[in-house]
């Protein structure tokens, strides 16, 4: 997504336009064809988060003069300073006098709605934030258009040369309605996405619902003769699914990786989105108990006993006891699951990286191969290999399946930390601290090659440098009392003794065995 932050196209450009007009005739074929081969669909329109999703991206209007936008700037800015004093309905004259010279920029729009909605006028909040979304410069929302065409080729009022609604096996499912609807005061957000588009629990459950009732006309008559009447509810559908703690901790903690990264880090409520991040992830902590635990692992074990040939709830219950430290019942599920599935290459990568962290290496590097002679780009296979094969000294060989991850997947962070340590391993240190700024230039919350790199940096005497890479390790990771240390050392080389002694506190601090902070603090005061 960080790619198209140069990309960045206005909502009324032609291109965009085009875009929809290929959309429009791509679904339109999808549909005759499917006709044609008396294949049933149900066409459903697209939700995304309007509340707590702020644009990506805002742009001028074309024809704005400098003299314009100056008067734009000074209008818009004395709008925000009402906002955030409070004065919301001066502040709602204020944005909408700025529009009216430019009435483009989706963030004005962000904001003039959430004033509406701080006044609880929910309804002109919510047509601010679908002005907002669809006038972003950064479309990885479904806008308005698009909706709007899939509610004309897919609704029941759409007639066509090519397709017919006769005897139609066409179906509309308004999820996106339905999302609205079942949200918050109307208007859709954190409370059923993640962040801009991917449904939480509930906004799948909703989802499935929504495209379930039109899936029913579909069914034979013999199925549908079946139907009792009620669909399960959303707390019966997480059990069957035996979700967990674990489960919900993961995924956030996904969602807050996928958000501390551009674009994300440019939108308006960027803070605010991870600080809630951040407490759900807090919060699901502090369920996850030994308790819990026991609960969750006989949660399990109860949705096994009545589908054992599950190899999907297997999986989420081997990944479940690798989370909760169980890695040998975590072994013998994957070996289950390999037993169900033979011929698919993850229960065998997972057994690798079990046995690989068990020390087996020989019977892990067994397992990998597999994995990969299943499936020839199975990028994290060859990369688990690549691990497995350096354990065992074999740099080279290692060197050569990290390469063929970044032949595969050329972003790949990963690949370069670990093509960085077998470069390390055979003392080719310019090398090694090339692919160590590659991995920290696609992915720049990672702090484990920001920290190598941070001791190499120093290694070679660059203590400016390896302080910066240090300051931002300790504040993605402020408990890393080694980071705490290193970076206290950089800034000591550069004679920034107190900020320096401050980070030998915060050291021992973390770790009150730390001998080497202790000497430090001694020897400076």
């Amino acid at each position: 997504m960080a790619m198209f932050l140069e990309h960045q196209v206005r909502h009324d450009d032609p291109g965009r336009q085009a875009a929809r007009e290929y959309f429009r005739e791509n679904l339109r074929d999808i549909l005759r064809l499917a006709q044609k081969a008396g294949v049933k669909v149900v066409v459903s329109s697209v939700g995304s988060n309007l509340k707590d999703c702020a644009p990506f991206a805002s742009l001028y209007g074309p024809t704005l003069t400098e003299s314009d936008r100056a008067a734009w700037e000074q209008t818009y800015q004395e709008a925000i300073a009402l906002e955030s004093a409070g004065n919301l309905a001066e502040a709602i004259a204020r944005y909408v006098q700025a529009g009216r010279i430019n009435n483009d920029y989706a963030e004005l729009q962000f904001r003039l709605a959430n004033c509406y909605l701080a006044l609880s006028n929910h309804s002109d909040a919510l047509r601010w934030f679908e002005v907002a979304r669809d006038s972003d410069a950064l479309a990885f929302r479904a806008d308005s258009h698009l909706n709007q065409i899939i509610r004309q080729i897919g609704g029941t009022n759409y007639t066509s040369p090519t397709i017919s609604r006769h005897n139609t096996n066409i179906f509309f499912a308004d999820a996106a309605q339905t999302l609205a609807q079942q949200s918050e005061r109307g208007i859709p957000g954190s409370d059923l996405f993640y962040e801009h588009v991917h449904l939480n629990l509930k906004g799948n459950y909703l989802l499935a619902r929504t495209t379930g009732n039109e899936v029913i006309k579909l069914l034979p008559r013999w199925i549908a003769e079946r139907d009792r009447g009620a669909w399960p509810s959303e707390e019966r559908c997480a059990d069957r699914l035996a979700l967990t703690d674990w489960n919900r901790y993961h995924s956030t903690e996904a969602v807050l990786q996928r958000v501390s990264v551009p674009p994300f880090t440019t939108q308006l409520n960027h803070t605010a989105q991870v600080q809630r991040l951040r407490e759900e992830l807090s919060a699901i902590k502090a369920r996850m108990t030994s308790d819990t635990a026991q609960q969750a692992r006989q949660k399990y074990h109860d949705a096994l006993v009545s589908r054992p040939d599950d190899y999907l709830l297997r999986r989420k219950f081997a990944e479940f006891l690798s989370a909760t430290g169980d890695s040998r019942a975590a072994l013998a599920q994957w070996r289950l699951i390999r037993e169900l599935l033979p011929h698919h290459p993850i229960a065998w990568f997972r057994i690798g990286q079990l046995l690989a962290e068990a020390g087996e290496t020989k019977e892990a590097e067994i397992h990998l191969r597999q994995a990969v002679r299943l499936r020839s780009d199975f990028a994290d296979a060859w990369l688990e290999l690549g691990r497995v094969v350096a354990q065992a000294g074999n740099y080279t060989e290692a060197a050569s399946h990290y390469r063929e991850v970044l032949r595969l997947e050329p972003a790949n962070a990963h690949a370069h930390f670990h093509l960085a340590n077998a470069f390390l391993a055979r003392k080719e240190r310019a090398q090694a601290m090339q692919h160590l700024r590659e991995a920290i230039r696609l992915r720049p919350v990672f702090w484990e090659a920001r920290y190598l790199l941070g001791l190499e940096l120093a290694r070679a005497g660059d203590d400016a440098d390896a302080q910066t890479q240090f300051s931002e390790v300790v504040r993605l990771r402020p408990d890393h009392a080694v980071a705490h240390l290193n970076l206290g050392v950089a800034l000591f080389k550069q004679g920034r003794t107190p900020e320096a002694l401050n980070h030998f506190r915060e050291t021992l601090r973390l770790d009150p065995s730390n001998q080497i902070a202790r000497q430090y603090i001694i020897d400076l005061q």
